[in-house]
């Protein structure tokens, strides 16, 4: 009491002191928290009842929500197991058991609109081991579901309640009495497959819908068969097996989603269907992770590409598939654009300055090739660094500032995501004039290339031609057309001679390139001079292969072969 006390009793600069601490912030619940919590059920089924809306399957979505909500109404006694499975079989859907709670609410309700008595209602569900508690219990809470439903403007009252398709029989055909046997056998077949294709249409016109709008609440309990086994792989690492009563344990699909995991003396899946896994990526976008590697440039397409992984939970739900890199990291993909597109000349562009460039490379690459050494082309950094100084980072098509590097403001930078860059238009009224402010997009593809190109050499038209200085470490002077001419003169004419350093290849060095006729009449002797750009080294060669007594007197080599040119 005496601790209360000197508390009560504080002084008051220290209780102004304590008004003023800031606050801790206080969580609340979304618009769509909200709407869930007016729901008497668990948040899960709540959340997949507030998706029904969406996917227009409301009636189909009530029926089976407060089913999930009570206990099953199906009976299986010990005594009479195998009379209770082949009793339950007329219920069975081959693709989700969360259809057969649809299909024994229809059953049941038929037999309802007959006008039977409750004694008879309840002999019927003896018959196909159903509980009439439950089934009450079910009809109850559904009706309490719908009502709330319609009371918060999910649905309204002529849609939320389901009524049970009419199963339409087979009509006999027309003029049968003029028909001989064979006939009406071959036209009463063609009735029953038409009857089950309208029965299977009918069936899986809602599949899709119903089952997207059960996935939002059973994310988690998903799951992928086992490559290996016939167990499934869910979120989290975790490994279960679908229960031995479920409709699809023999066809056992490569997609599951399941009502709930239980664990007996293994994990099971009670309630599971078949699922795309297209459906998880698109019902929970918030949930799903991205990672992407193997980003490279592929010409087909002319941008840069990256291969995109989508996992959940840790589960992989699309192992690969191609995505634009240049919205995931525009910088990296710019820099793969430039390496590939341009320096390495990967790409079909037919811009004035691409062929202008490529012609000078080729042209000085000759040289190299006359010189027999790699020392005359720069290498590929000294190109990367010439397009890097004047492309820009991004590339805003209403920009004016044309061959400038543009930077994002903050708030375009935060409006990136993993999928690719918002557009928050902005409208500027600088001149008595509306411009919309289009997205940056990064120079990562061709189309947007071009799209600069156009812009930014109405600027300045040479602002991507190369020159000789650019490409050239030195000037190459010793490389004229006396030293390494482009034709071999004969009496038969001039033919074209062809250069070439790449050491143990056939073609490695010149190659004279004529006609079958002349062959004969060239000298053989006066090809082994080759051309006087490359005498000197193959005079050198000859000098070091001579016996010692010789080769003395050549010494030193490189004056003796200049005196020796030189007469």
């Amino acid at each position: 009491m005496q601790n209360m006390k000197s508390n009560t009793n504080m002084p008051s600069e220290n209780l102004s002191d304590s008004l003023k601490t800031p606050a801790k912030p206080r969580y609340r619940l979304t618009k769509l928290g909200e709407q869930m919590a007016r729901l008497p059920i668990d948040p899960k089924i709540a959340r997949i009842l507030l998706a029904a809306k969406k996917h227009d399957c409301m009636a189909e979505i009530l029926v089976i929500a407060s089913a999930l909500s009570i206990q099953d109404p199906r009976e299986r006694p010990l005594e009479a197991r195998e009379a209770a499975a082949k009793a339950h079989e007329r219920f069975t859907d081959k693709q989700s058991d969360f259809l057969a709670y649809l299909n024994i609410w229809d059953s049941f309700q038929r037999e309802r609109d007959k006008g039977l008595s409750n004694k008879q209602l309840v002999q019927w569900c003896h018959q196909y081991f159903l509980s009439h508690l439950r089934m009450r219990e079910w009809r109850e809470l559904h009706r309490q579901l719908t009502e709330i439903a319609i009371e918060m403007g999910l649905t309204s009252k002529e849609q939320a309640f389901r009524r049970p398709p009419v199963q339409e029989q087979l009509r006999p055909s027309e003029n049968q009495s003029d028909q001989d046997l064979s006939a009406k056998l071959k036209q009463k077949q063609l009735g029953k497959k038409q009857h089950r294709a309208q029965i299977r249409a009918a069936k899986e016109a809602g599949y899709e819908q119903i089952h997207r709008a059960l996935l939002t609440g059973l994310i988690a309990n998903v799951g992928m068969k086992s490559p290996d086994g016939h167990d499934y792989t869910g979120a989290r690492g975790s490994h279960f097996h679908l229960f031995p009563a479920s409709a699809l344990f023999k066809s056992k699909p490569k997609w599951v989603m399941a009502a709930e995991l239980t664990e007996t003396t293994r994990l099971y899946a009670r309630d599971v269907a078949a699922i795309q896994p297209e459906w998880i990526e698109q019902e929970a976008p918030h949930l799903v992770k991205y990672h992407y590697f193997e980003p490279h440039w592929e010409q087909k397409r002319g941008e840069v590409v990256a291969s995109e992984r989508v996992t959940l939970y840790g589960l992989t739900v699309l192992p690969r598939r191609p995505v634009a890199y240049g919205r995931v990291a525009p910088e990296e993909a710019r820099e793969i654009f430039i390496r590939s597109a341009l320096v390495a000349q990967e790409c079909d562009l037919k811009a004035d300055f691409f062929v202008h460039n490529k012609k000078l490379i080729r042209e000085i690459a000759e040289l190299e090739h006359k010189s027999r050494k790699q020392d005359v082309l720069v290498d590929e950094e000294a190109l990367f660094d010439f397009y890097n100084q004047r492309l820009p980072e991004l590339y805003r098509p209403s920009e004016n500032n044309v061959g400038r590097a543009f930077m994002p403001d903050t708030a375009d930078t935060a409006a990136q995501t993993p999928s690719g860059i918002n557009a928050r238009p902005t409208v500027s009224d600088g001149l008595n004039r509306q411009r919309l402010s289009e997205t940056p997009k990064p120079l990562a593809d061709i189309r947007t290339f071009q799209s600069w190109l156009k812009q930014a050499e109405q600027e300045n038209p040479r602002l991507l031609f190369l020159s000789k200085e650019d490409l050239m470490q030195h000037a190459a002077a010793h490389i004229t057309e006396e030293q390494f001419p482009k034709f071999y003169k004969t009496a038969d004419g001039k033919f074209k001679l062809n250069y070439r350093f790449e050491p143990h290849h056939p073609l490695d060095g010149v190659t004279l390139t004529v006609p079958l006729t002349v062959l004969n009449r060239l000298s053989a002797p006066a090809l082994e001079w080759l051309v006087p750009g490359m005498l000197r080294e193959k005079l050198q060669l000859l000098i070091k292969a001579l016996p010692k007594q010789i080769r003395r007197i050549c010494v030193p080599v490189p004056e003796f072969i200049t005196q020796f040119l030189e007469s």
